[in-house]
């Protein structure tokens, strides 16, 4: 707990085509980022990721700070998938699905972050049945509460808590999460597993990580899918909810129960699932509601 070093550690930029910073944080895959005056600060792992976007013809140019713990400018790319071939998946989507090309299209410049998988699952867990302003204000209470923080530009930001600054919790600040019954899952998670479970499952097959991951009180199929495709960047998960089974129905005229459907989109994209689901449900959710 308490302050960390607020160095800048590292910086750098970044020229890509096809990438919007905006959509791929606005996107439902991850819930805590800062939009302030003109720049996103990210807090990731020990880090605070401090970015500004322009675009000009297509080429976005990220600007890229680093503060808390280091972050190689390669390891920044493979958190925000800027080394997905996007070109290469969305073609491939729409060869398989003639008919999701407005979907990609309209959510052009997604790419799928890789989140670390104790925060993803908490984070899921946090969101069964809730709106999205409502699982960032948990999560950031949450980090509010163990108190790692970060000072850039005047501002503090607060980095998601170990799983032992967790423990170290009086139950009434669990208590002010107002987390319902959620309450029970969360709890439960804290104190059975820890995260160097989540850490062993990076390597193993799918159908490992699902066993493992359904297995925990409270995460179903689509918290699992969420885990696996958020928290371990598995780009074969495909997370169904409200606005996927609405896509789902609207575009394919199917229907089914959550674990029907995420079999149905895996079996259909593969290796694509992550994107194709995002893809339907960014458009769903800002397009088509």
């Amino acid at each position: 707990m308490g302050m960390h070093s607020t160095n800048l550690q590292n910086s750098f930029e970044i020229k890509l085509k096809d990438f919007s910073l905006e959509k791929t944080l606005n996107c439902g895959q991850t819930f805590r980022f800062f939009n302030i005056g003109g720049y996103y600060y990210y807090p990731y792992g020990d880090s605070v990721i401090k970015l500004q976007e322009s675009v000009n013809n297509d080429i976005t140019t990220l600007k890229v700070e680093i503060y808390g713990t280091y972050l190689s400018k390669d390891e920044f790319s493979s958190i925000f998938g800027l080394n997905h071939d996007i070109d290469y998946i969305n073609k491939k989507i729409i060869q398989i699905t003639p008919i999701l090309k407005e979907a990609i299209e309209f959510s052009k410049g997604i790419r799928l972050i890789q989140m670390p998988p104790y925060e993803t699952t908490i984070s899921f867990i946090f969101s069964i049945q809730s709106q999205i302003p409502v699982i960032t204000s948990r999560l950031n209470k949450l980090a509010e509460l163990t108190n790692r923080q970060i000072e850039i530009d005047n501002m503090k930001f607060y980095l998601f808590p170990k799983r032992e600054d967790i423990l170290e919790l009086p139950i009434e600040a669990v208590h002010s999460l107002k987390l319902g019954f959620r309450e029970k899952f969360f709890l439960n998670l804290i104190k059975n597993y820890t995260m160097e479970d989540f850490e062993n499952l990076r390597d193993k097959p799918y159908e490992e990580k699902k066993n493992f991951l359904t297995s925990i009180l409270g995460v179903g199929d689509k918290v699992s899918e969420c885990i696996i495709l958020f928290g371990y960047g598995d780009l074969t998960g495909f997370p169904v909810d409200t606005w996927i089974k609405k896509g789902l129905e609207k575009i394919f005229n199917v229907r089914g129960s959550t674990k029907k459907l995420t079999e149905l989109g895996r079996k259909t994209f593969g290796s694509l699932s992550g994107y194709a689901q995002q893809y339907i449900y960014y458009y769903m959710r800002t397009f088509k509601r």
